[in-house]
């Protein structure tokens, strides 16, 4: 261990740390990832409000609602242009 590498921070602080230098598994590749990348970019190119809603596409793509919202919104998937 190198000292001079180390410093104090809380979880959030060391987890947003560890992100910011890409040292967390983003997109599928995270364990958890209920869709891909390609899925996520067929949702951004669908999404229409009152034509094709976030409603719909979470029932399509088995997520909720909220979670196709923050992937239109970029809130979610960031990484993906």
């Amino acid at each position: 261990v190198r000292p001079n590498h180390l410093f104090l921070g809380t979880s959030d602080e060391n987890l947003k740390d560890a992100a910011r230098k890409g040292r967390m598994p983003q997109g599928s590749k995270n364990g958890f990832a209920k869709l891909t990348e390609t899925q996520v970019r067929e949702i951004r190119i669908r999404y229409q409000p009152h034509r094709v809603t976030a409603k719909q596409l979470a029932k399509q793509f088995h997520v909720h609602e909220r979670s196709i919202q923050n992937i239109v919104y970029r809130k979610y998937w960031q990484h993906v242009l």
